[in-house]
């Protein structure tokens, strides 16, 4: 009986232990700083055409602090007919990477008849008949807490050999999402509430005929076998204090940098340093409180080290234990993320720091100046294993939405 008993008890832990894993492992999933981000693709057909209908399609970045950096978003879907699949006659706004096969089009050829068509952003420099609004920023998008009016991108699609009523149209189906480097995963299309317009003068309303809308999320899985792309560093103002970033923190790349500092004429990837990182961020203290109830003030500087890569519209979100003690930002915006006290978003001002250039170049360097009130109840509510006396290193840093390796104190 006591045998039983005992088989049963470690049966019962056995799937007790199971089902609390596995709620940790949902947990890990979660984005504490942002839990309902997303990139919604909301797709409108504003008119039907003798053998298709016209579609506005919009790219909605809805994460608070991920941008969609170059080469820029990527959007591809499948065809949902199987007797004869769907065309593209036009699109503006946008373009489709390949046009398939058109042969049985004598004239008047599409602009593709791919079954499974992927649509890229058209460059700034595209002409006024090719743009419609929201679109050609070269595929990148901002967050939104910095710019909401970047944070949408359009593209205007001409569908034939499809549906001409709500009845007989068919929705797209396996929609998949590429923000930059970023992966995602999208969930199938459903049917929405008619998205409703207000025509420029103001004075009239319109709606769209049907509205679908998808939903892709931020694939973290993928971020444990990511190579880290920046770390961070921590000094003293006088530099006797230091904490550099360790080495090989992103990783061994000497085979794609260079050790003279010059990129020549075919660049390598990045410049080549200790820590290996395409970017490096300082964090320095320019004054130290020598007393409770004083202010420090800490000097934050974004070195890029890559030889073909600009970071433009950069995030930088910053968690450390002083910094719901924020008082003032020099040359940079900022703002406090909802319900975590400790973490900031921060990002360029436009035409002063909101753009990093490549390694070498003026600008590859930017930097700022933030305040910070320390207090008692700074020291108390701080909970980072990493504090020394009166300085604490950031309990997490994240570049453009990539977490950052932290040096040692």
């Amino acid at each position: 009986m006591n045998s039983l008993f005992r088989v049963s008890y470690t049966i019962s832990f056995f799937f007790l232990f199971s089902s609390l894993c596995n709620t940790s492992i949902l947990v890990a999933a979660h984005d504490p700083y942002d839990p309902t981000g997303n990139i919604t693709i909301k797709w409108d057909v504003m008119s039907w055409t003798p053998d298709g209908y016209v579609a506005v399609v919009d790219i909605v970045n809805s994460q608070l602090y991920r941008t969609v950096q170059p080469p820029g978003w990527k959007l591809g879907w499948t065809w949902a007919r199987r007797d004869e699949d769907e065309i593209l006659w036009s699109v503006f706004g946008g373009q489709a990477i390949d046009q398939g096969n058109c042969s049985r089009f004598i004239s008047n050829i599409p602009h593709s008849c791919s079954k499974r068509p992927v649509i890229v952003d058209l460059p700034t420099d595209t002409t006024l008949n090719q743009r419609i609004t929201n679109c050609c920023r070269g595929g990148r998008l901002s967050s939104r807490y910095q710019a909401i009016n970047k944070s949408t991108a359009s593209f205007q699609i001409s569908v034939g050999n499809a549906g001409t009523t709500n009845r007989t149209v068919r929705m797209p189906k396996n929609f998949t999402f590429v923000g930059g480097r970023a992966e995602y995963t999208c969930g199938p299309a459903k049917m929405a509430r008619l998205s409703r317009f207000t025509t420029p003068d103001g004075r009239r309303i319109t709606q769209a005929l049907l509205t679908w809308k998808v939903v892709c999320t931020y694939k973290r899985a993928n971020v444990a076998n990511k190579l880290p792309t920046c770390c961070v560093s921590l000094s003293s103002f006088n530099q006797q204090k230091k904490a550099n970033c360790p080495t090989n923190s992103c990783g061994r790349r000497m085979e794609t940098c260079n050790t003279q500092g010059n990129p020549g004429i075919v660049p390598p990837l990045l410049k080549c340093t200790d820590h290996m990182c395409p970017v490096n961020i300082k964090l320095q203290i320019l004054q130290q409180p020598k007393e409770k109830g004083a202010y420090m003030t800490v000097n934050v500087s974004i070195v890029n080290f890559n030889y073909r890569m600009n970071y433009i519209d950069w995030t930088l979100l910053v968690n450390h234990p002083f910094i719901n003690k924020l008082t003032r930002v020099i040359h940079a915006n900022h703002k406090q993320f909802p319900n975590i006290k400790m973490a900031q978003l921060m990002w360029g001002i436009k035409r002063r720091n909101d753009i990093i250039t490549t390694s070498g170049r003026k600008g590859s360097a930017i930097s700022w100046v933030m305040q910070l009130y320390k207090d008692s109840s700074t020291n108390a509510t701080s909970t980072s294993s990493s504090c020394k006396k009166d300085w604490c290193a950031p309990n997490e840093i994240l570049f453009n939405g990539d977490r950052c390796v932290i040096a040692s104190l």
